[in-house]
């Protein structure tokens, strides 16, 4: 695992070059002994960098899980602000540790789970107006826009595909 060289990293590998000597090259126990110095310096930067890795994952499961249950329960009202107060981080950093572990934005979730809960709406059933407004539309406009914009088909387009077989 890669991993950042930062001062002390620098200065501890500065050191031990410094103390290398043309003679003490040939001698085994002192090649040994730089070496694992720099085994258990690398062991130590890779488990710091294992433990970001770990809480970036933590913050960004937490993160995509809330969001999921904002859609579920305010629909298209749901704010990405509310994750704030629950996971107790500033945006920030809720959001470089999403995209640094889901490889995409809190927007784009936010939008993908309300697509699928639309789709999950209409593929049982509802009508287009039932759907926007259980998904907190004032205006069936609104909803169809944001549906085509995100399917790249309308949702009459959608439900005579539902209808036909091809969805």
């Amino acid at each position: 695992m890669d991993f950042r060289v930062g001062p002390q990293t620098k200065l501890q590998i500065e050191i031990i070059c410094r103390e290398l000597r043309a003679k003490q090259l040939n001698n085994e126990a002192f090649i040994y002994a730089k070496l694992i110095q720099l085994i258990e310096l690398s062991l130590e930067k890779v488990g710091q960098e294992q433990t970001k890795e770990q809480h970036d994952k933590r913050i960004a499961v937490n993160a995509r899980n809330l969001l999921a249950l904002y859609i579920e329960d305010e629909g298209q009202s749901a704010s990405l602000k509310r994750l704030e107060t629950d996971l107790k981080l500033d945006s920030d950093t809720i959001s470089r540790s999403y995209k640094r572990y889901f490889g995409t934005t809190l927007s784009d979730l936010r939008e993908e789970l309300l697509l699928e809960k639309a789709k999950e709406y209409l593929r049982a059933g509802h009508t287009a107006t039932e759907t926007a407004y259980a998904l907190n539309y004032s205006y069936i406009y609104s909803f169809s826009r944001f549906f085509k914009t995100q399917a790249g088909i309308s949702v009459s387009e959608y439900i005579q595909r539902l209808r036909s077989g091809e969805e």
